[in-house]
């Protein structure tokens, strides 16, 4: 099950990339629009939930007409879903070195250590090779 949800959720992350470069690249103003969806069909129930001070609410995906396995992956790709309407999408960026979406943290580049050593050091080896063959002056 844990490779399906993966699967989902890279499925649903690359709809959201793919609307967003639409988005960008058909923009004519600065004003902010919606008109590109990515749709994410389900059948069942949003249940919301309120706090117990009554100043909090909460949702909860409840997929119907499914397996437990199938309907745990929609309500996980849905609840995803929902909590990225609260943050800003341009923190949702594709690793450089692998190709993968991530959620930036900061400036963050890369969506793991591996990727950006792997980058260092491939720059290190590039720049340590166009100097190679020549001698440092001895002062």
């Amino acid at each position: 099950m844990p490779v399906a949800l993966q699967e989902a959720l890279r499925g649903f992350f690359q709809r959201i990339d793919r609307a967003r470069q639409r988005a960008l690249a058909s923009r004519g103003s600065e004003e902010e629009g919606y008109e590109e969806p990515a749709r994410l069909k389900f059948s069942g129930a949003a249940a919301f939930y309120v706090g117990s001070t009554g100043r909090g609410l909460r949702v909860q995906f409840e997929p119907g007409n499914e397996s437990p396995a199938g309907a745990f992956i929609t309500g996980m790709v849905l609840r995803v879903a929902d909590l990225l309407t609260r943050v800003d999408l341009s923190r949702v960026k594709r690793c450089p070195e692998c190709k993968r979406l991530f959620l930036a943290v900061r400036h963050q580049r890369f969506d793991t250590p591996q990727c950006s050593l792997r980058d260092r050091v491939r720059r290190f080896r590039t720049n340590r090779a166009g100097k190679k063959g020549r001698r440092r002056a001895r002062g």
